[in-house]
């Protein structure tokens, strides 16, 4: 089957579900025309970064690019700002991105093809395209911390998406109790995973982490206003024999960022190419998920939860609704003082016997498991 992604994020940007599952259909055989992040002027200036690292132009051609066999990438043009404030701005925009899609359908022949959708405005380039069906596809709680307007309209423009949906899919089971008040057809969980094969494809260590003692916490993924800072501060200036090691880009939202730098034995190394991902996670002793918990992580199905189980060391998470059904194989704590504890517990405690059961837990949850249950889901409706 043709598989039209509007993505929420760029092809090469943090590697998450959006590529993981669009990647594996399309290793199956199914073409997919992979519609990058919206982006508008507002966030350009925001970001200027944005500019270095995609290419806008005018003629639609020159913005489709075949990256692999049966993957296209696609640069939307530039929408108006402010389509979370109102529907006549966001209306325009999805019908601009829309009318730009025609010429790569016709180029690569995509008929009676699948819309995949993974941002909440983007239901006005439905009657546009007219496609064969259309899944939703909700990773996160969009209108979560937003107030005002922003979240009344955000939520307006998810409303209507589930409408107009045939097809859906979520990441948490607190997101199908939201969504069962907005919509009759049934909803599929479908948590984040991982690629199995690949965190487990080698022990190595990455040589850069040979500099820093044990033991060592390792901590990965985007830092945004999700993760705890101050819980972070406080874990290292307790003991500051352990060494935190920090991977992944910083983002607006990130709190305290210039005095947790200032720590000695807090190592912010930056984002790290997916490939050696696995190298420095192995360098690791205790793995960390320090999230705030409110309103947005209520919802949130962590993906570096099944990365880490896939490396087999220990977990000590914040008590998150989406993996609580882990607690026995991971340390749940929801103080500072008891996030420490349970810290210095698994730097004691952990076995081999812990490890592979951890590591034999990631099969289940690989992301072929998930792509099975998906199609299984499509299947089923277009029978219908």
């Amino acid at each position: 089957m043709d598989i039209l992604c509007l993505s929420t994020t760029d092809w090469d940007e943090i590697w998450g579900s959006r590529q993981q599952i669009m990647q594996r259909l399309a290793d199956i055989g199914h073409r997919i025309l992979f519609v990058e992040r919206q982006v508008s002027p507002e966030q350009i200036l925001r970001n200027p970064a944005i500019l270095r690292r995609k290419k806008f132009s005018l003629t639609q051609i020159k913005n489709l690019e075949q990256i692999q066999e049966n993957i296209w990438l696609f640069n939307p043009p530039l929408v108006p700002p402010g389509r979370y404030y109102s529907h006549t701005l966001n209306e325009f925009g999805q019908r601009k991105i829309a009318q730009s899609l025609t010429q790569p359908i016709s180029i690569l022949g995509f008929k009676d093809y699948i819309l995949w959708i993974y941002p909440p405005q983007s239901s006005p380039i439905i009657p546009a395209i007219k496609p064969k069906m259309v899944v939703y596809h909700c990773i996160d709680r969009f209108n979560a911390g937003q107030r005002g307007r922003k979240r009344v309209i955000i939520q307006q423009q998810e409303n209507q998406l589930l409408k107009s949906a045939d097809c859906i899919f979520v990441n948490s089971k607190g997101l199908i109790g939201e969504f069962q008040k907005t919509t009759k057809i049934p909803i599929s969980l479908v948590p984040s995973g991982v690629d199995v094969s690949h965190f487990q494809r080698t022990d190595a260590v990455h040589p850069e982490l040979e500099s820093i003692p044990h033991p060592r916490l390792g901590l990965s993924g985007t830092l945004d206003a999700r993760v705890d800072s101050k819980l972070i501060e406080i874990i290292a200036l307790s003991r500051p024999n352990w060494h935190l090691i920090v991977l992944g880009d910083q983002r607006r939202g990130f709190q305290n960022s210039s005095k947790l730098k200032s720590i000695q034995n807090i190592h912010f190394l930056g984002k790290k190419p997916f490939q050696e991902l696995p190298l420095w996670l192995n360098g690791c002793d205790v793995f960390l998920i320090p999230y705030v918990l409110n309103e947005r992580t209520f919802y949130i199905s962590p993906l570096k939860f099944y990365e880490y189980l896939a490396i087999g060391k220990p977990i000590v998470t914040v008590p998150l609704p989406e993996i609580s059904d882990f607690s026995s194989i991971c340390r749940q704590a929801a103080s500072p003082e008891s996030f420490i504890q349970e810290i210095e517990a698994a730097l004691t405690t952990n076995t081999c016997h812990d490890t592979n059961v951890r590591r034999q837990t990631a099969q289940l949850h690989s992301w072929e498991s998930r792509i099975t249950t998906i199609l299984s889901v499509i299947n089923q409706r277009l029978d219908k």
